[in-house]
């Protein structure tokens, strides 16, 4: 069958899916960062706002690294396809 509830049963099936593998990485990430932010804010682990978190060209660097990385991987893998689906 291919409508409605199968296709999401599908997406969350646990054999041959990505799911377990990347929960596996993100949720022990989530709760450390929800640890620190809870004591952050709570007071028991001095956080200054200095100036290197507010500044600007911080930010944007970093934005632009990550959308490079992902045009590249993005079209590193269009060349991958293009040259398995051209053989």
């Amino acid at each position: 069958e291919n409508g409605g509830i199968h296709f999401i049963l599908k997406v969350f099936k646990l054999k041959g899916s990505v799911f377990p593998h990347s929960l596996a990485v993100a949720l022990p990430c989530a709760g450390i960062a929800a640890g620190l932010k809870t004591l952050a804010v709570n007071g028991y682990l001095p956080f200054e706002w200095n100036d290197t978190v507010l500044d600007n060209a911080v930010w944007t660097g970093f934005s632009v690294l990550v959308g490079f990385l992902i045009i590249f991987r993005t079209s590193q893998s269009y060349v991958r396809f293009w040259e398995g689906s051209t053989a």
